[in-house]
C-alpha cells in the first residue's frame, strides 16, 4: 500500500509538474533559452504545486535564486530547509521536474532538424503561427522528414525529364516530332503548382523573411524561390506568346535533390564536393583579381597596337577573289607578310564571324581567354604576325607565359590545397550531424511519461494505422532474422578458408563432402600463397596482352583463328586461377580484394565476347596485377602507383559531381539552342544541342579543351538567338570544369599521401636519428664524392670476394677512432663541406652529415659553387644569410652553422603513415645521440693537393680560389654565357654563321678559350679526382667539361673542314645554356630535385603505358581495318573508289583509297593513337568523329551510323586522359615535396617559411613628416587625404572606361575627342605625380616605389602624346596608357599585399622559367639541327618550320602547349616516296619516321607533363601563401602593420632600422595582437623577448628592425614552427640566451642595489665587503654557476627549460 501510494505521489506530482510547465510556455520560450523569461514572469515558480512535507522558502529569497540561474527550479531547490533534505515528496518533485525538463528538450529537439537543408522553428511565422501552434508543428514534420525528401527528389528528376523533351521538342529535327506532338506543358505545370505548394507550407512553418533560421535564409531556400517565380513567368509567358523563351534555372534544383540523399556516403562526399567548391572561390578572390587584371592589360594591348590586323588577306588581282592558301597580310608593309605578285592586301571580315578580333574591348578578351587556354591559341599568333609583324610571337608567348604556366598553376594549387582542407571539415561536419540527436535514455525517459498518453492514443488509433504498426513490426523482426542468419553465414564462411577447428568428435561426425572441401581448400591456399603462383600468374597476363597485340589488319584467318583459340586457352586459364583464389580465401576474403572483383568481371565478360564476336576482349586490363597484386601485399609494399588506383573509389564523388554539371548546362544550353543550327549555310555541325546526349557530348568535349571555341563560334554566329549568352555560358562553364571540378582530382590524390602533423613530427624525428647514425660513415670527403664511393664499394666487393674465396684481406679498412671521453660540453667537431649539386640531396631536416678530425678539416674553396641547404630552403632565409655583417639572432646563428656544415647525404626516405602519436620535444635526447658520434679517418688515397702539383698553400692555388669567388669574375663568366649561348642562335643547320663568319668564329675561340681557363682554374682549385672536394665529384662539373669538349670539336671541325660530324655535334651545342645550371644554386636545386622524382615518374609513365595498351589492344580489336575511306565522299565501296573526281578546291584528283592518319591496323600507331588522344589534340576529328561514322570494313563512313562507338574514346579520355594526366601532377607534387622537404613540413612550419620569406624583404621605412614649404605641405595634405585616394580610385577607373571604349573604325570626330580626354588625363596625372614628389621628403619617396613606377609612366605618356601608330612615340605612349591601370593597386590594399608576394616569389617563377627556357632551347637546337631542311606538309610551311632556330624555339614552344602538335609530329616522320631521301640531287628533304615520333613525345612528356607539373609543385609550395586568401595566425598584413607602427613617433621615424632598449615594452604593447603583447602569461612572454633581444642588440644602435621582427613572429608561431634540426640548434643558443639575459638582469638588480645604498650613505665610501660583491658579481658572466643564481630569481625558472 505505501508502494502504491509512493507511486500514486510521483505521478501526481508529475502530472502537476507537466501542467504548470506547459500552462507557462505555452506562449513563452523555455526558460533555459529565453533570457528576459524570468523578468515577465518573477513568480514563475509560485504556479507549481506545493512539495508535501517541505515548507518553501521566503519568497524574497526565492525570486533572488531566480534571477541569478536560468534553472530557476533547481535553485529553489538548493533553498530548501536542509532539515529533510532528502523527503520523499522532494525526490519525488525532483524526478518529475527532471523528466518534465528532458520532454522539453525533446520537444525543442523536435523543432530542429538536418534532414534535407535543414531547418529550425523560431518565433512566429508570418506573425500568425506560434512556436507551439499545433499545425505549425504538423507542417514541420510533414516537410522535413526523410520521406517527404524522396518524394522531392522524384519531382525535382521528373522535372528534369520535363525540361529535357521540352528542350526536344523545340529542335527542328525529325527525330523529335513525336515528342513535339505530345502536350508536355501540363507536366511543367503540375510540377511547378507542387513546388508552389511545397514553398509556401515551408514558409508557414519557418516564416519567411523574419529571423535567424527563417525560409529566407538558406540558400536552397533562396535557390526554391527563384526557381518557382521563374518557373511561372515562363509558363505565363509561354500562355500568352506561345512559345518559350531564354533558358530554365530549374535544373540547378538537382543540387538540392543531392541533399535528400546525404545520409548515404556516396551522396555525402559528393556534397562535401559541392561546400568545397564553394567554400574554395573566397581564398581565390585574389587570384581571380589577378587574372582578371592580366587579360585587362594584355586585352588593352590588342586594342591599341591591333585593331584592324585581323582584317586583311590576300586577294588575286585579276578575279578579287580570296587567294589559296588564305594568309592574312600587311597593308603597310612594315614587317608582316606581303602578298606575292598578281596579290593584293585586301580588307576581308574577321575569323570565325568575327569573333576573332582585337576591334573592340570584348572581343579582345574572348580571343585572350582562348589563348590562355591554349586552345588554338598558334594560328591566332600565326595570323596576327603575318598581319603585323614578329612582334606578336613575343606577345601570345608572354603572355601564355604568365598566364598559363603561372597564374592557372596558381589557381591549380590553390584549389587543390584549399579543397583538402574545406573537405575534410565539411566531412567532420557531416559525420557529427548523423549522430544521434536524442539518446537511448532521453527517449527512454520521454516513453515513460507520455506512457498513458501514448495507451490513450493506441486505444483511439484506427484500423489503418494499427495495420501499418503491426506489418512495421513484422518487417522489424524478418529484417532482425535476417541479420542474425547474415551473421550465422559470414561466420561459417570465414574468409580465410574453409577450415573449421574443431573436436575429434565433431570432426569424425563430419561427411566425407565436406572434409574432402576442406582438403581442396587447404590445398588451394597452398598454391595460391607459394610464391611461384603470383609469377606464373603475371608471365600468364603478360603471355595474354601478347597475345592482344599481335592482331592487325590484313592477317590472314587461319592465324586469326588462331589467335582465337589461344585466346580460348587463357581464359581457361585465368578462370582456374580465379577458382583457385576463390577456394582458397573464401567469398568473404575473394570478393574483398577489388582486383578479385574485377578479375572476375573481366573475365566473364570477355568469355561472353569470345564466344559471341559482338565486343572484344578484355582480358588485357588484368595488366593492372603489375601494379596491384593483391590488397594485402599493397597493404605491406605501398608503390605510388598503388596509392592512385587506390584513389579510384574515392575519385568516383568528383566525376558524379562533373556528370551533374554537364546534365544541368546540357539541359540550359538545350533550352537556348536546339534547333538553330539548321540554318547555317555549310554542313549542320556535329557539336550541336538538339538532345541530351549530343549536348552532354558537346559539353564533354569542351572540358577536353579541344575545339571549345569552335563550339562557341557556332552559337556566337549572327542569327543564332541569344548569342550574345554564348561567351558567358561557355567560358563559366570550362572555368568550373576544367580549372576546379577536374583539379579536384589532384587533391583526392594529394589527400591519399597526406600526413598530420603528428605523423610529420614522427618522421622528422626518425629521418634526423638516421641523418646523426649516417653521420658516423659519410665522413670520407666534404663532397660526398661518387669517385670514393665507386673506390670503397670496390674495396667491399673485394672484401666479400676474398671472404668467399678464403683469402686473407690486405685492403688496409677505414677505422673508426671513438671520441675521447673527457671531451664534454655542446662544441660541435669540424664536419664536411656542402655538397656542390645546387640543391638539397636528403632532407629537409637534415643534421651535420659527417664528421673528421679537426686538424684534418678544412673549409670548402671558394671557387667550389658551395650550394644553399635546405635548411634555407624549409625556414625561409635568404642564400646570402651568412655574408651579413652585425648581430645574429640565436636563431639566425643556427640556420647559418647548419648551413655551413650540412652535406646532405642521399639518405633514402620511407613516408610511410607513421603513428600518431604525440611525442614531446626533449633537447637532452638529441644531445646524447651527438655525443655517442664517432670521428673517421679520411682515407688514405685522399690528398689535399691537386694534380700533385698544388699543395694547399700554394700561390697560385690560392689565387685561382680567390679569382673564382669573386664576383666580378662571376659576372665576367655570366656575359661569356650569354654569348655562348647567342653563338648557337646565329649558327645555320649546317654549322656555318648567318652573319659576319669571321667574327662569329673568333668569339667561338674566345668562348672556348675562356672556358677552358674556367676550367682549368677550377681543376686547380679543388683538385681534379682524388680529393676532398675534387673537381669530378661534382656531376654538373662532368656536365660544364662535356660541353666543354663539344666546343673543341665545333672548332676541330672549323679548321678540318669536316662536315659529315656537324649535325650531332650541332645538337650537343644547344646543352650550352646548363652552364647556367652549373652556376646558379636555385636552377641547380631544382634540377637535382626534378631528377630525384625520376623513379616515380618512371613509374607513373609505366602506369600510362599500361593503361594505353589496355585501350590500345581493344581499340586494335574493335576498329582493325574500319578506319578507311575513299577520298571522294560519294563513293561508298572500295571497289567503286578509281578514277578521277574534283576536290574541294576545284583540283582534278585520282581517286584513292587511304586511312586515317591515326588509325588501329596494328599494336603501334593503336598505342600510337591512344597517346595522341591521351594529350586531347584534335581528338574529335582525328578519332572519335571517324569511329561514330564506321560502318563495315570496306564500305565509305557514313555520319553517324555508329554512335555507340564514341563510349569507347570519352571512356578513354575520363582515364587516360583526366585521370593520368591528374596522376602525374599528383604524384610530381608529392615526389617533389619529399625531395625538397616540403612534405615533410607541418602547417606551422610551412606558415614560419612562408612568413619568413616576407620578412627578409621587408625593411623600414621612414615617417612622412608634412614639410615646412606651403606648397608642399598642401601637398603633402591632398595626397594623403582619403577623399583625394577614393577620387583617384574614380579617376583611374574612368580611364580605364575611357581606354575600353576604343574600337576599330570610330570616326575622326571620336578619335579628336577622344585624343583631347587622353592628354587632359595625362596631364592630370602628369600633375598628380609631381604633386606627390612635392609632398614627401626624398627619404621617403624613394622608398615608394609604386610613386616612381606612376612618375615615370607619367612622363612616358607625356612624351607619347599624340604619337602615330607604328613610331617608337606611339609604342611607348600607347603602353603607358595602358600600363597606367595597375597605378590603381597602390590605392586597393589587398592588391598592395597581392603586388607585394609576387615580387618575394618573383625569383622562385623566375628559376621555373629558366629552367625550362633552358631544355626548350635544348629541345630547339635538336629539332633545328634534325627538321630543318624538311619538306613542308600540313602544318609545316610558312609559318611553323625549323628552318631557324628562333622558328625552332617557337615550334617546340607550341609542342609544349600541345597546340597542334600531332600535326607538327606526323609532318616529320614523312619519308619516301613522298619525299627526296638524299639519293638524287634534289637533296634530302625526309623526316625521320621513328625518330620524329621519339622526339615529339619525348618533348610532350618533358615539355608539358613534367614541366607543368614543376611550375604546380613549386607554385604549391612557394606562391600560394601570399595570392590565396586564408586566415592564419600571422598574415602578411600583420608584417605591414609592424612595419608601420616601426616607423611611427617616438620609436623610428627616420628609418634607421633600430629603437632603444628602454621602447621595447612600449612598442610590443602598442603592436597589439597578435605579434605584440600577450594578456595571458605576459610576464614570462615578455621576459623571454627581452633577454633574446639583449643578445642581438647592437651597442650604441638599439635592436635591429628584422630580427624584432623575425622574433616576434617566432615567438607567435612557437617553435614548434621550425624544422627539427633547426630547432635543435636553436634551442642550445636559445638555452644560453635566456642564462645570459638572466645573469645580465639580476647583476643590474644589483648595481642598483648597490647604487642605492652608496645614495643612502650619502656618498661615502664603499666597503670592502661590498668591493668584493661587485667583483663577484663582475665574474658571474663567465661561470656556469649563474644558472643556480637565475633560478633563484622570480620567474626565471620559466626561461631555462620549456
Amino acid at each position: 500500500m505505501t508502494a502504491m501510494e509512493g507511486v500514486r505521489r510521483r505521478m501526481s506530482a508529475l502530472e502537476a509538474a507537466t501542467q504548470a510547465m506547459t500552462k507557462l510556455t505555452q506562449s513563452d520560450p523555455i526558460p533555459q533559452e529565453d533570457h528576459d523569461f524570468i523578468a515577465r514572469h518573477p513568480t514563475w515558480e509560485d504556479q507549481l504545486p506545493p512539495i508535501h512535507g517541505v515548507s518553501k522558502a521566503a519568497p524574497d529569497r526565492d525570486r533572488a535564486a531566480s534571477s541569478s540561474s536560468s534553472a530557476a527550479l533547481i535553485a529553489a531547490l538548493d533553498q530548501l530547509a536542509p532539515a529533510i533534505p532528502d523527503s520523499p515528496a522532494t525526490k519525488n518533485w525532483k524526478r518529475a521536474y527532471t523528466a518534465i525538463k528532458r520532454l522539453m528538450n525533446i520537444r525543442r529537439k523536435a523543432r530542429r532538424t538536418a534532414v534535407g537543408t535543414g531547418a529550425r522553428m523560431e518565433g512566429t511565422a508570418l506573425g500568425i503561427w506560434s512556436l507551439y501552434s499545433p499545425s505549425r508543428l504538423y507542417i514541420f514534420r510533414l516537410l522535413y522528414n526523410q520521406r517527404a525528401e524522396y518524394v522531392l527528389v522524384f519531382l525535382i528528376c521528373s522535372h528534369m525529364i520535363v525540361l529535357i523533351f521540352q528542350a526536344m521538342a523545340g529542335s527542328r529535327h525529325e527525330r523529335w516530332t513525336h515528342v513535339r506532338s505530345f502536350n508536355i506543358d501540363f507536366l511543367d505545370e503540375l510540377i511547378t503548382a507542387l513546388y508552389t505548394i511545397e514553398m509556401v507550407l515551408r514558409i508557414s512553418a519557418l516564416g519567411f523573411i523574419k529571423g535567424r533560421h527563417c525560409y529566407m535564409r538558406n540558400p536552397y531556400n533562396r535557390l526554391d524561390f527563384v526557381v518557382v517565380f521563374d518557373s511561372w513567368v515562363h509558363i505565363i509567358a509561354r500562355g500568352v506568346t506561345g512559345h518559350d523563351f531564354f533558358a530554365r534555372i530549374a535544373v540547378f534544383r538537382v543540387f538540392r535533390g543531392l541533399l535528400a540523399l546525404k545520409h548515404v556516403t556516396f551522396f555525402a562526399d559528393v556534397i562535401a564536393i559541392m561546400a568545397a567548391v564553394k567554400k574554395s572561390v573566397g581564398p581565390l578572390q585574389n587570384v581571380i583579381l589577378l587574372t582578371f587584371f592580366l587579360l585587362v592589360f594584355y586585352s588593352l594591348l590588342g586594342t591599341q597596337f591591333l585593331q584592324n590586323s585581323m582584317n586583311q588577306r590576300c586577294f588575286r588581282t585579276a578575279d578579287k577573289q580570296l587567294a589559296y592558301p588564305m594568309r592574312f597580310c600587311d597593308k603597310k608593309a612594315a614587317g608582316g607578310y606581303v602578298c606575292p605578285p598578281f596579290q593584293n592586301c585586301m580588307t576581308y571580315e574577321n575569323p570565325n564571324h568575327g569573333a576573332t578580333t582585337f576591334d573592340y574591348l570584348w572581343y579582345s578578351l574572348l580571343t585572350m581567354f582562348q589563348v590562355i587556354t591554349l586552345e588554338g591559341w598558334s594560328l591566332v599568333m600565326h595570323d596576327v604576325k603575318d598581319a603585323e609583324g614578329e612582334r606578336a610571337n613575343s606577345y601570345f608567348m608572354t603572355l601564355i607565359v604568365l598566364g598559363t604556366y603561372f597564374l592557372t598553376n596558381v589557381f591549380i594549387a590553390g584549389i587543390s590545397g584549399v579543397f583538402l582542407r574545406v573537405r575534410s571539415e565539411h566531412q567532420a561536419l557531416l559525420r557529427k550531424a548523423r549522430r544521434t540527436s536524442v539518446s537511448f535514455y532521453d527517449a527512454t525517459m520521454m516513453a515513460q511519461v507520455l506512457k498513458d498518453n501514448i495507451v490513450k492514443a493506441d486505444s483511439h488509433m484506427s484500423w489503418y494505422n494499427r495495420l501499418l504498426n503491426r506489418s512495421r513490426k513484422v518487417q522489424q523482426n524478418v529484417a532482425r532474422a535476417l541479420s542474425r542468419t547474415r551473421t550465422s553465414l559470414r561466420t561459417a564462411l570465414q574468409a580465410r578458408s574453409m577450415r573449421v577447428r574443431s573436436s575429434r568428435s565433431f570432426s569424425r561426425s563430419m561427411t566425407i563432402g565436406v572434409q574432402a572441401a576442406l582438403t581442396v581448400s587447404e590445398k588451394s591456399r597452398d598454391i595460391v600463397e607459394h610464391p611461384k603462383f603470383e609469377w606464373g600468374v603475371l608471365l600468364s597476363v603478360t603471355i595474354n596482352v601478347v597475345l592482344l597485340s599481335s592482331f592487325k589488319y590484313g592477317m590472314s584467318k587461319r592465324l586469326l583463328h588462331t589467335l582465337d583459340g589461344l585466346q580460348a586457352v587463357m581464359l581457361f586459364a585465368f578462370s582456374g586461377e580465379l577458382l583457385l583464389r576463390f577456394l582458397a580465401y573464401g567469398p568473404g576474403d575473394f570478393l574483398d580484394d577489388g582486383m578479385n572483383l574485377l578479375d572476375l568481371m573481366v573475365v566473364l565478360t570477355s568469355i561472353v565476347a569470345l564466344s559471341s564476336h559482338s565486343f572484344p576482349n578484355l582480358t588485357s586490363i588484368r595488366i593492372m596485377r603489375w601494379f596491384y597484386s593483391s590488397k594485402k601485399y599493397v597493404a605491406k609494399h605501398p608503390s605510388v602507383v598503388a596509392t592512385c588506383m587506390e584513389s579510384v573509389g574515392s575519385l568516383a564523388g568528383v566525376f558524379f559531381f562533373f556528370l551533374l554539371v554537364i546534365i544541368v548546362i546540357s539541359i540550359i544550353s538545350m533550352e537556348l539552342y536546339s534547333g538553330q543550327y539548321y540554318s547555317f549555310p555549310e554542313e549542320y555541325p556535329r557539336g550541336n544541342h538538339d538532345s541530351i546526349l549530343e549536348a552532354m557530348l558537346v559539353w564533354f568535349t569542351v572540358t577536353t579543351a579541344e575545339s571549345w571555341v569552335n563550339q562557341m563560334w557556332n552559337s556566337l554566329r549572327p542569327g543564332v538567338q541569344y548569342n550574345v549568352v554564348a561567351p558567358f555560358l561557355y567560358v563559366f562553364y570550362f572555368v568550373v570544369t576544367v580549372y576546379v571540378v577536374l583539379n579536384l582530382i589532384i587533391a583526392v590524390l594529394l589527400e591519399r599521401n597526406e600526413l598530420t602533423d603528428n605523423q610529420k613530427k614522427r618522421i622528422q624525428r626518425m629521418e634526423h636519428m638516421k641523418l646523426i647514425r649516417r653521420m658516423q660513415s659519410q665522413a670520407l670527403t666534404r663532397s660526398g664524392s661518387w669517385v670514393v664511393g665507386a673506390v670503397e664499394g670496390m674495396k667491399g666487393l673485394r672484401r666479400m670476394t676474398t671472404r668467399m674465396l678464403s683469402v686473407k684481406d690486405h685492403v688496409r679498412p677505414v677505422k673508426a677512432r671513438p671520441r675521447e671521453k673527457g671531451s664534454q660540453g655542446r662544441q660541435r667537431p669540424a664536419v664536411t663541406a656542402a655538397k656542390a649539386d645546387g640543391g638539397a640531396t636528403g632532407s629537409a631536416l637534415e643534421a651535420p652529415s659527417s664528421v673528421v678530425p679537426a686538424a684534418e678539416s678544412s673549409e670548402a674553396p671558394p671557387s667550389r659553387h658551395r650550394r644553399s641547404s635546405q635548411v634555407l630552403q624549409v625556414s625561409g632565409f635568404p642564400s646570402n644569410i651568412g655574408e651579413r655583417r652585425g648581430s645574429r639572432t640565436a636563431l639566425q646563428d643556427a640556420v647559418i652553422t647548419l648551413d655551413k656544415i650540412l652535406s646532405s647525404p642521399n639518405i633514402g626516405r620511407n613516408l610511410s603513415r607513421a603513428s600518431s602519436n604525440r611525442k614531446s620535444f626533449q633537447l637532452s635526447e638529441y644531445e646524447e645521440l651527438e655525443r655517442t658520434l664517432t670521428t673517421i679517418q679520411r682515407p688514405w688515397y685522399l690528398r689535399e693537393g691537386s694534380l700533385l702539383l698544388f699543395g694547399e698553400g700554394n700561390t697560385i692555388r690560392i689565387l685561382s680560389r680567390k679569382i673564382l669567388g669573386s664576383k666580378p669574375y662571376l659576372w665576367f663568366v655570366i656575359v661569356w654565357m650569354v654569348i655562348n649561348t647567342w653563338l648557337v642562335v646565329e649558327m645555320r643547320d649546317d654549322g656555318e654563321p648567318i652573319i659576319v663568319p669571321d667574327f662569329i668564329w673568333n668569339l667561338q675561340k674566345i668562348n672556348f678559350v675562356v672556358f677552358s681557363l674556367d676550367c682549368l682554374m677550377k681543376i686547380v682549385a679543388q683538385g681534379l679526382i682524388f680529393a676532398p672536394d675534387a673537381y669530378l665529384s661534382d656531376w654538373y662539373n662532368i656536365l660544364d667539361l662535356f660541353i666543354l669538349v663539344t666546343d673543341a670539336l665545333i672548332l676541330l671541325k672549323y679548321n678540318a673542314e669536316n662536315e659529315t660530324s656537324i649535325p650531332t655535334v650541332g645538337a650537343f651545342t644547344s646543352l650550352r645554356p646548363f652552364r647556367f645550371v652549373v652556376r646558379f644554386t636555385g636552377l641547380r636545386s631544382l634540377l637535382s630535385n626534378l631528377f630525384r622524382t625520376i623513379p616515380a615518374i618512371v613509374s607513373v609513365i609505366l602506369f600510362t603505358f599500361s593503361i594505353l595498351l589496355i585501350f590500345g589492344t581493344i581499340g586494335l580489336q574493335q576498329f582493325r581495318g574500319l578506319l578507311w575511306k575513299c577520298n571522294d565522299p560519294t563513293i561508298t565501296h572500295r571497289a567503286y573508289c578509281t578514277g578521277l573526281y574534283v576536290n574541294d578546291i576545284g583540283i582534278l584528283v585520282p581517286r584513292a583509297w587511304v586511312n586515317n592518319v591515326f588509325h588501329f591496323d596494328d599494336i603501334q600507331n593503336a598505342l600510337l593513337s591512344m597517346f595522341v588522344c591521351s594529350t586531347f589534340d584534335n581528338w574529335l576529328t582525328h578519332f572519335m568523329y571517324p569511329v561514330m561514322d564506321i560502318t563495315r570494313e570496306d564500305h565509305q563512313p557514313v555520319r553517324n551510323s555508329s554512335p555507340v562507338n564514341a563510349l569507347f574514346f570519352v571512356a578513354f579520355c575520363c582515364i587516360g586522359g583526366f585521370y593520368i594526366v591528374r596522376v602525374f601532377i599528383g604524384v610530381f607534387i608529392n615526389e617533389f615535396g619529399k625531395n625538397s622537404g616540403a612534405v615533410l613540413l607541418t602547417e606551422r612550419q610551412k606558415l614560419w617559411r612562408d612568413m619568413n620569406r616576407i620578412i627578409q624583404k621587408t625593411y623600414a621605412i621612414p615617417l612622412a613628416r608634412r614639410p615646412s614649404n606651403p606648397i608642399r605641405g598642401m601637398c603633402f595634405y591632398l595626397i594623403r587625404n582619403p577623399t583625394y585616394q577614393k577620387c583617384m580610385i574614380l579617376a583611374l577607373l574612368g580611364y580605364s572606361g575611357l581606354l575600353a571604349t576604343n574600337y576599330a573604325g570610330q570616326s575622326a570626330v571620336v578619335s579628336d575627342r577622344r585624343q583631347m580626354a587622353h592628354c587632359a588625363i595625362t596631364t592630370y596625372f602628369l600633375l598628380e605625380s609631381v604633386m606627390k614628389f612635392l609632398g614627401d621628403e626624398w627619404k621617403v619617396y624613394k622608398n615608394e616605389v609604386a610613386r616612381q613606377m606612376e612618375f615615370g609612366l607619367s612622363i612616358m605618356a607625356a612624351i607619347g602624346l599624340m604619337g602615330k601608330k607604328g613610331t617608337v612615340r606611339g609604342y611607348v605612349g600607347r603602353t603607358a596608357y595602358i600600363a597606367r591601370v595597375f597605378c590603381i593597386i597602390p590605392h586597393v590594399a589587398r592588391a598592395r599585399v597581392i603586388m607585394r608576394t609576387m615580387f618575394i616569389c618573383l625569383p622562385t617563377v623566375a628559376e621555373i622559367l629558366a629552367l625550362l627556357a633552358i631544355f626548350m632551347y635544348m629541345f630547339a637546337g635538336m629539332a633545328f639541327q634534325l627538321f630543318s631542311a624538311m619538306k613542308e606538309g600540313t602544318c609545316i610551311g610558312p609559318s611553323v618550320n625549323f628552318r631557324t632556330f628562333v622558328n625552332a624555339f617557337i615550334a617546340v614552344f607550341q609542342v609544349t602547349t600541345l597546340d597542334n602538335w600531332s600535326c607538327v609530329m606526323m609532318d616529320t616522320t614523312i619519308d619516301a616516296p613522298a619525299c627526296t631521301n638524299g639519293k638524287t640531287l634534289l637533296g634530302d628533304d625526309c623526316g625521320y619516321p621513328e625518330g620524329g615520333i621519339i622526339f615529339f613525345a619525348f618533348l610532350v612528356l618533358v615539355g608539358s607533363h613534367i614541366f607543368m607539373n614543376l611550375f604546380v609543385a613549386v607554385i604549391l609550395d612557394a606562391v600560394t601563401f601570399g595570392l590565396v586568401n586564408e586566415n592564419s595566425m600571422v598574415m602578411p598584413e600583420h608584417l605591414l602593420a609592424y612595419r608601420n607602427l616601426w616607423s611611427q613617433e617616438p620609436f623610428d621615424p627616420n628609418a634607421t632600422g633600430y629603437i632603444g632598449m628602454h621602447k621595447l615594452r612600449r612598442f610590443v604593447n602598442a603592436l597589439g595582437d597578435p605579434l605584440g603583447r600577450r594578456y595571458k602569461y605576459a610576464t614570462q612572454w615578455y621576459m623571454r623577448i627581452e633577454y633574446e633581444v639583449m643578445s642581438f642588440r647592437v651597442p650604441n644602435k638599439g635592436i635591429p628592425f628584422k630580427e624584432l621582427l623575425e622574433t616576434l613572429t617566432l615567438y607567435k608561431i612557437g617553435p614548434t614552427g621550425l624544422p627539427l634540426t633547426l630547432r635543435i640548434e636553436r634551442e642550445k643558443r636559445i638555452q644560453a640566451v635566456y642564462i645570459q639575459g638572466a645573469a645580465t638582469k639580476i647583476q643590474a638588480l644589483v648595481r642598483g642595489f648597490l647604487a642605492r645604498i652608496r645614495a643612502g650613505k650619502g656618498g661615502a665610501a664603499v666597503s670592502k665587503s661590498e668591493v668584493a660583491a661587485q667583483q663577484e658579481l663582475e665574474s658571474t658572466r663567465s661561470k656556469p654557476e649563474v644558472v643556480e643564481i637565475a633560478r633563484d630569481v622570480r620567474g626565471e625558472a620559466l626561461l631555462v627549460g620549456e
